[in-house]
C-alpha cells in the first residue's frame, strides 16, 4: 500500500514538473504594473559600497531607518487664488545606524564629511512647488547638529521666482532720491504745454476785452460829443438870455437917466428876472451829465472800475508724474483738458 501511495505522489510530482517546465519555456510578453504603494515620506540611505571598506571602527554602529517615526497625515495649507500652490510640511524623519562596517572618519581642520543620499518621492516633486529638507544629525548622547538644508525647486517655482527678484531688482533701480525728483518726475513737456494753452487763453481773452473796451471807447466818445453838444447849446442860450436882459437894461438905463428918473434897482430887477427865466424854460437850466445809469450794462463794469488784472495760477506742482498718473490741468477752457 505505501508502495502504492509513494508511486503515485512520484507520477504526480513527476507531471507537475513537467508542467512548469513546459510553462517557463513558453515564450510570453512580459507585463509591468507601477508600484503604488511607494513611500510617501523622504528616505534616506548610505551610499553603495563597491569596494571593501579601508577601515573598521572600534565600536559597532549599524543605520536603520524607522518607519513609525513619521506621521501617517500631512498638514496642507492651500491657497485661496490658485490650487496649484500649496505648501506641505512633513514631520522629522528619525534615522538610526544600521551597519556595523563603515569607511574611516578622518577629521580635517576641525571638520567631518559625512556621505549620505536623500531620496525624496515623486509624490512631492512638482514644477509649482519648491521642496526644502532641513536634516539634522543626532547622535547617542541626544545631541543634534543641523546640516545645511537641501533646496529642490521645479521649473515653474524657479521662473516665477526670478521674474519677482527681477521686477524686486527693477524697484531698487526705480527708488529716486527725493533731492531728484523734479528732474526725474517733473513733466516740462506737459508744462510747457499748459503754459501755452494757459497764454493762448489769456490772449484772446485779452482780445476780447480789447474789442470790448475799444467799443467803451467809441460809445463814450459820442455820448461825449453829444452832452458837449447839448450843454455848450444850454450854455450858449443862457449867454443870450443874458446879454439880451444886459442890453435892455442899459437902454432902459439911459432913457431913466434922460428923463431925469432914479435908475437905482434896475440891475437887481434884471438879474431877478434873468434867474426867473433860466431856471423855468428847458433850454436855459438842462446840462447832461455822463452818469452810471447812462452807461449800457455791458460797459457799466468798465465805466466804474475798468479791467481787473487776473491772477494767474501755478502750474508746475501739477504736473509731476507719481505711479505713472498724470491729473488733469486746471483751465478754464474745455478744450484744453487733453
Amino acid at each position: 500500500m505505501n508502495k502504492y501511495l509513494k508511486s503515485h505522489i512520484t507520477a504526480a510530482a513527476f507531471c507537475a514538473g513537467v508542467l512548469l517546465a513546459v510553462s517557463c519555456s513558453t515564450s510570453r510578453e512580459l507585463r509591468t504594473m507601477r508600484l503604488f504603494m511607494q513611500s510617501g515620506r523622504p528616505n534616506i540611505f548610505l551610499p553603495h559600497e563597491e569596494s571593501a571598506p579601508s577601515g573598521v571602527l572600534a565600536e559597532q554602529v549599524g543605520f536603520t531607518t524607522s518607519s513609525d517615526t513619521l506621521p501617517g497625515e500631512f498638514e496642507e495649507v492651500s491657497d485661496s487664488t490658485d490650487d496649484v500652490w500649496k505648501t506641505i510640511h512633513l514631520g522629522g524623519v528619525d534615522i538610526v545606524a544600521a551597519r556595523t562596517v563603515v569607511k574611516q572618519v578622518t577629521m580635517r581642520e576641525g571638520s567631518v564629511r559625512l556621505e549620505f543620499n536623500i531620496h525624496v518621492p515623486s509624490l512631492l516633486i512638482d514644477s509649482c512647488w519648491r521642496v526644502t529638507l532641513t536634516p539634522m544629525l543626532c547622535t547617542s548622547d541626544s545631541s543634534g547638529f543641523p546640516l545645511p538644508p537641501v533646496v529642490l525647486s521645479g521649473s515653474s517655482f524657479t521662473r516665477m521666482q526670478e521674474a519677482d527678484y527681477k521686477a524686486y531688482r527693477l524697484f531698487l533701480n526705480g527708488i529716486v532720491d527725493p533731492s531728484a525728483y523734479d528732474s526725474v518726475y517733473l513733466d516740462r513737456k506737459g508744462i510747457n504745454k499748459d503754459i501755452a494753452c494757459r497764454q493762448r487763453f489769456f490772449y484772446e481773452l485779452y482780445g476780447k476785452e480789447r474789442d470790448r473796451q475799444l467799443a467803451y471807447e467809441k460809445w463814450k466818445r459820442l455820448a461825449l460829443e453829444r452832452q458837449n453838444f447839448w450843454n455848450t447849446r444850454t450854455q450858449a442860450n443862457r449867454a443870450t438870455l443874458r446879454h439880451r436882459l444886459e442890453r435892455k437894461r442899459i437902454e432902459e438905463s439911459v432913457r431913466r437917466y434922460v428923463a431925469g428918473r432914479d435908475t437905482l434897482g434896475l440891475w437887481a430887477s434884471y438879474d431877478r428876472k434873468y434867474h426867473r427865466t433860466a431856471s423855468f424854460w428847458p433850454m436855459y437850466r438842462l446840462e447832461r451829465e455822463l452818469t452810471a445809469d447812462r452807461v449800457p450794462s455791458k460797459f457799466r463794469d468798465l465805466y466804474n472800475g475798468g479791467a481787473q488784472p487776473v491772477q494767474h495760477t501755478q502750474l508746475c506742482p501739477h504736473r509731476h508724474r507719481f505711479d505713472g498718473h498724470l491729473p488733469p490741468p486746471l483751465f478754464l477752457r474745455p478744450d484744453c483738458r487733453k
